[in-house]
């Protein structure tokens, strides 16, 4: 990779198309590395049995899950964060409650809802809506982990190059890069971060730590275009 790079770490990378379009903007490339890989944990359909609802706010749930899952809905609605979690469980022939852009949004819109409802996420999740009050969620089960992969020399080395923007989406993600990353000083690395709990996980000595406005990938997208248009000099 000669350029620095925008890099991407998230197991799925469904907006390169964006990213590589900002980088070519700005004379970069743009790479997906992922260092982590999405596992499905078994979902059990007795502990999923006494409830009338569910919360959804990853697309990984779908994504590992697909037909088994909507065998285990059953028919009960799905309440969704994003419009890529929505599109996809349509696809499947689910049945979708409410929906909203982002978690916050979707725990305003169930505020006072009646019912018993299941939050299926993963281990790591930015809006814990079991924690949350008033909003009918009895309890949250965990149906899909993240397991960090091994990187050879080539791969580090192309991460760390000086110049680089890492993007760095979940806390999960920003302990993971910093144990690939010890060894790798260069205070010409950047990251962006989806928020400040995730930046605040990050033990590398970098150049430049941005975080998104709001924990989403428009908001990331606009703090690293912004840092792009203002630093001519990038590496």
């Amino acid at each position: 990779m000669g350029l620095s790079a925008i890099i991407s770490l998230r197991p799925q990378e469904p907006d390169g198309a964006f990213w590589a379009s900002l980088a070519e903007e700005y004379s970069m490339g743009f790479a997906h590395m992922p260092i982590m890989d999405e596992q499905a944990l078994p979902l059990d359909a007795d502990a999923l049995s006494d409830v009338d609802g569910f919360v959804v706010s990853s697309p990984a749930v779908v994504r590992l899950h697909g037909k088994d899952l909507k065998n285990l809905l059953n028919g009960r609605p799905v309440h969704v964060v994003g419009a890529r979690t929505a599109n996809l469980l349509e696809r499947l022939g689910c049945k979708l409650g409410l929906t909203a852009r982002d978690g916050s949004g979707l725990q305003e819109q169930l505020r006072g809802h009646p019912g018993r409802l299941c939050f299926l996420s993963g281990q790591e999740v930015r809006v814990d809506f079991a924690n949350l009050p008033d909003n009918g969620v009895a309890k949250r089960v965990i149906c899909y982990d993240m397991v960090r992969r091994g990187w050879d020399a080539e791969t580090q080395a192309a991460c760390f190059k000086p110049g680089n923007v890492l993007l760095v989406t979940s806390g999960r993600i920003a302990d993971a890069i910093s144990e690939v990353g010890l060894g790798h000083h260069s205070i010409s690395i950047h990251a962006a971060c989806m928020s400040l709990a995730v930046a605040d996980r990050l033990a590398l000595p970098l150049g430049h730590i941005l975080v998104a406005e709001n924990p989403n990938i428009e908001s990331l997208f606009d703090i690293v275009g912004h840092f792009l248009s203002k630093k001519p000099n990038r590496a």
